[in-house]
């Protein structure tokens, strides 16, 4: 059994952005989404203190941050979004009958 639980990493910047990639035979345009992740706090099971403290905003260093980039093609973005809409209005129906009763 793990004495140790480990947190998600905290979301500090995000940005995304549109470039076109030259495929030889065709233009097509790249969506970049950026992430800027606070490194995860590990916290003890049994006297719940945190192991690995997150550092407040004026003391972080490389150490604590991680950076990941996504690229995506737009056709795959689009996929994407229409999926999450989907779902978001699965959960707004769901939750109009909810309070409808």
């Amino acid at each position: 059994m793990l004495d140790r639980d480990v947190g998600p990493p905290k979301l500090k910047e995000f940005s995304c952005h549109m470039k076109v990639v030259d495929r030889t035979t065709a233009i097509k345009p790249v969506c970049v989404l950026n992430f800027v992740l606070n490194k995860t706090q590990v916290v003890d099971r049994i006297t719940e203190q945190i192991v690995q403290a997150e550092k407040t905003e004026d003391t972080l260093t490389n150490d604590n941050i991680e950076t990941v980039t996504l690229e995506m093609e737009s056709s795959t973005l689009d996929t994407l979004l229409e999926g999450l809409h989907r779902i978001q209005q699965q959960l707004s129906a769901s939750a109009s009958s909810i309070s409808s009763t």
